[in-house]
């Protein structure tokens, strides 16, 4: 699945999220509307704009030419007369359909994805293993791991993120798409329930395309398990996994997940973000710095109000490597190998950095 080609339609979305996200398309287009209008940009520039950051539409893809587009005009007011309405009747969708990223944001997301194909494509085609689980720790709508999917059919690909909606959409597509290696869940992470998290079994030759596989599985802590019995076959849960992945985790959650992975001995692969929205409110109860090494020169408060918030408020490109580097040493001494790595190409993303963590008594002599 190709995430700067995928839209949102009937069969993926629900139809009230539809018409929202077809109604703040037609916004933005609106917006750059009215600054030509004024003088503020050109025609050329519009025209630019749309095309990198607007979301395509089935009524726009044919017109982009905004100052002349009367036909979405029209349409388009009577999407907006069926968001009014959809609280209290059902409307009713035509084919229209818009696409779940910007060109913009879908060519990064492209980019992406091909980093992370060349990142797992060694570990996972010399793996003894024959069923290898990768869970991707806030997956949204799946944009990462559905087109991760085809490529390595032979990995189980579990989806985690705490938002439902997202859950369904990713359930949705893959199910769409065909995929029998994708499984879908619900999980709020802290560090109290870290223990808690399992995953419930997926034979994969459980086809997506059955009715059951639209929804997606609410994973419970197992202490909520009644043990008087034996599991049933949907019960059945497993602990462990083999590598951790995290796409853009914001602030301590990046901290989270690679505090998962070492729990069940998992490799993990985490490109962080939103340095700067660790705070001492905010640390989910995590000590900062991470390694013992960065801690006998600053402590946590120094952290916190002054290196973390340069690498994001100050922009300090410096500040966010010596926050990911301080991770890597975390990681090092917590019994792992580190490599510290870029996106490529730069403008993929402005948060490039990744570690790669393999545990050291996975290494092959």
């Amino acid at each position: 699945m190709q995430p700067e080609t995928a839209v949102l339609e009937e069969r993926i979305s629900d139809e009230y999220e539809l018409l929202i996200d077809l109604s703040r398309s037609e916004k933005y287009r609106r917006k750059l509307q009215i600054k030509m209008e004024r003088g503020h940009i050109t025609q050329i520039e519009v025209d630019d704009l749309w095309k990198k950051h607007g979301k395509r539409t089935t009524n726009t893809i044919a017109n982009t030419n905004i100052g002349t587009n009367t036909d979405t005009d029209k349409k388009n007011d009577n999407t907006k007369a069926k968001i009014k309405n959809a609280t209290t009747t059902t409307a009713m969708i035509s084919n229209d359909a818009v696409s779940l990223l910007s060109n913009d944001r879908g060519q990064r997301k492209a980019w992406q994805v091909e980093n992370f194909v060349s990142l797992l494509r060694e570990r996972l085609s010399s793996s003894d293993t024959t069923i290898l689980r990768v869970v991707d720790f806030g997956c949204g709508s799946g944009n990462l791991c559905l087109a991760l999917a085809p490529y390595f059919p032979q990995v189980r690909f579990v989806l985690v993120d705490k938002k439902p909606y997202s859950l369904k959409l990713a359930a949705r597509r893959a199910k769409d798409a065909g995929l029998k290696n994708v499984q879908v869940m619900q999980y709020s992470f802290s560090p109290s329930n870290l223990d808690n998290f399992r995953i419930p079994s997926m034979p994969l030759s459980m086809p997506l395309s059955s009715s059951s596989a639209t929804e997606f599985t609410i994973c419970m802590p197992v202490t909520t398990r009644s043990t008087s019995s034996p599991p049933s076959s949907e019960q059945l849960i497993e602990n462990d996994f083999d590598i951790a992945i995290g796409l853009h985790c914001c602030g301590s959650f990046t901290d989270m997940v690679m505090s998962i992975a070492k729990s069940r001995g998992a490799d993990c692969i985490v490109c962080p973000c939103c340095n700067g929205a660790m705070t001492s409110k905010t640390t989910c109860g995590y000590k900062y710095p991470r390694s013992v090494f960065l801690g006998k020169l600053i402590n946590q408060d120094e952290y916190l109000s002054l290196l973390s918030r340069a690498a994001d408020d100050l922009g300090s490109y410096e500040a966010k490597c010596l926050i990911e580097y301080d991770r890597a040493l975390w990681a090092y001494e917590n019994g792992y190998d580190v490599q510290l790595l870029k996106l490529s190409p730069k403008e993929c993303t402005p948060k490039h950095h990744v570690l790669y963590l393999t545990r050291r008594q996975k290494q092959k002599v």
